[in-house]
């Protein structure tokens, strides 16, 4: 409700963005995968339009790398690659940066251990 009625405040989309990610995981907890799908792609869109808005905000493209990475997750096989793809793409102007951040650094890790696995069973 509150982001209905003040759209522009960037934090309060932020908020819902990751609301909407810890709701999609009790969604697959629970077994509704359209519905955690649902919730997913809610938040990518939202984690897409705060980056576009805010560029520079590193805490933003790395929220859009995780939303990006839960893709992966959703996704069938073939489609894996590119997900993966997006996660790295988006993270990798940070490490060049010379931006350190435990999380950054094990998300990055995950997602070239999950494309190298793709790259090696093709």
């Amino acid at each position: 409700a509150l982001v209905a009625q003040e759209p522009g405040r960037a934090g309060l989309r932020r908020e819902r963005s990751m609301s909407l990610i810890n709701v999609g995981g009790l969604a697959v907890s629970a077994g509704d995968e359209a519905g955690a799908r649902r919730y997913f792609e809610e938040s990518l869109e939202i984690s897409r339009a705060l980056v576009a808005q805010e560029p520079g905000r590193a805490d933003l493209q790395h929220e859009l790398a995780i939303a990006y990475f839960i893709q992966h997750c959703l996704v069938a096989r073939h489609d894996q690659r590119h997900w993966l793809e997006q996660v790295l793409e988006t993270l990798r102007p940070l490490r060049e940066g010379g931006m350190v951040h435990g999380q950054l650094d094990q998300l990055w890790e995950k997602a070239t251990e999950a494309l190298r696995s793709l790259n090696a069973a093709d």
